[in-house]
């Protein structure tokens, strides 16, 4: 058993004497997705943040799913993403696919940003989230054929980088010679600060003979998952 898998079952059981109505029983919400897969949701217990600024974890058992970092059909949420996505007839006149170049278009959580300053792909350029959510999104630098990270800043006053360094980001892998090697394609939440200067620091691990599913992506990423999160005093893990 990995040690990140100990560590997720150790908060499990924090959580069930936290919470539990009866010690050793872990509060989880059980439903039926639209597919007809089951589906569980657990909530896990972090310390508290300064000013309430902490992650927030859980756990989701889908039967539609495979293989995850939590063994067959589990995900971990609470790990937002900004990823490439193909532009649309709907908001680009143009049906395209995500070909890893500046043509691409971009997604946060699954929800398409839509550039209301600047150019799609270029440094600089500010977005918004298609059903407006009051967040400003603004790209910064050129890593390959696109951005090298991202900011959003919230409506309450949060601000969230992603992909601000190197282990937060998962990049292509093409053939030497391919204009589209080492271009991003995954930037992974960093860094989240809020008005008073608290803030939460994200980081990832790469282990390339592993396939692992989180909530927020669309698609198996290879060997990249959390290691470590600081806030405050308190440190939810770290591999290291």
């Amino acid at each position: 058993m990995s040690i990140f898998l100990k560590t997720i079952l150790s908060i499990i059981t924090f959580s069930s004497f936290a919470f539990a109505d009866i010690i050793g029983e872990t509060q989880g919400n059980f439903t039926v997705g639209q597919t007809g897969s089951a589906l569980y949701h657990v909530d896990l217990t972090v310390p508290k943040g300064t000013n309430n600024l902490q992650p927030s974890i859980s756990l989701e058992y889908n039967s539609h799913y495979s293989n995850g970092i939590m063994g067959a059909g589990w995900t971990i949420n609470g790990f937002s993403t900004i990823q490439r996505c193909p532009s649309t007839i709907e908001q680009d006149n143009i049906r395209g696919t995500i070909n890893y170049d500046f043509n691409d278009r971009f997604c946060l959580d699954g929800v398409r940003l839509i550039a209301v300053r600047g150019t799609d792909g270029q440094s600089g350029t500010e977005y918004r989230t298609e059903i407006d959510t009051f967040s400003q999104i603004t790209s910064y630098g050129i890593s390959g054929n696109g951005p090298d990270w991202f900011e959003v800043k919230t409506k309450d006053g949060k601000i969230i980088e992603y992909g601000r360094n190197n282990n937060s980001k998962i990049f292509t892998e093409f053939d030497n010679g391919d204009n589209r090697e080492g271009t991003v394609r995954v930037w992974a939440v960093s860094k989240e600060s809020d008005l008073i200067g608290n803030s939460i620091n994200y980081e990832y691990g790469v282990d390339e003979n592993r396939l692992y599913r989180t909530s927020s992506t669309s698609s198996s990423m290879i060997g990249f998952y959390p290691i470590r999160i600081d806030y405050g005093r308190a440190l939810v893990h770290s591999l290291k």
